[in-house]
């Protein structure tokens, strides 16, 4: 697993009002829990964690969080979206410990040439997942309708 480095603020309030003027000020509300630790309200910043999402498989990725000068390992245990906006609404992370077992989600594309196919001068690419996830579902089912 990758790792990447990610800042985030320590909030002291929480609420609905305050989520909301947080967001207004283009951050998103955020919790980090974990083994023996208390779930600590956090503030990141959007632009930068949607651009972090983008380039990175989040659901495997192991995201260095640096929160007001300590570092935390932590995997994304859950984002909420708007319905219809491209905005992320609250972000859980899980802070991962040292010899913890932990279960992932990992999506895994086999590419191989058929000896058939190798033959007539084409290839073919196989792809398989090895957990169907409601995202995969729905990718399937937008696939098979425009063909």
């Amino acid at each position: 697993m990758s790792t990447v480095p990610f800042s985030a603020t320590k909030r002291d309030t929480t609420g609905k009002g305050v989520a909301r003027k947080l967001r207004a000020a283009g951050q998103v509300p955020a919790v980090i829990y974990g083994h023996a630790r208390q779930p600590q309200p956090l503030a990141l910043d959007h632009h930068k964690l949607q651009l972090l999402l983008e380039k990175h498989p989040y659901q495997s990725t192991v995201i260095a969080l640096d929160i007001d000068g300590a570092t935390s390992n932590t995997l994304i245990r859950e984002i909420q979206r708007h319905p219809f906006k491209k905005q992320i609404v609250h972000v859980d992370f899980q802070e991962l410990v040292a010899g913890e077992t932990v279960t992932v989600a990992c999506r895994f594309t086999s590419r191989a040439r058929r000896k058939a196919s190798a033959s007539a001068a084409g290839s073919s690419t196989r792809c398989c997942t090895s957990s169907r996830s409601p995202a995969t579902r729905r990718t399937s089912r937008a696939i098979s309708r425009s063909t």
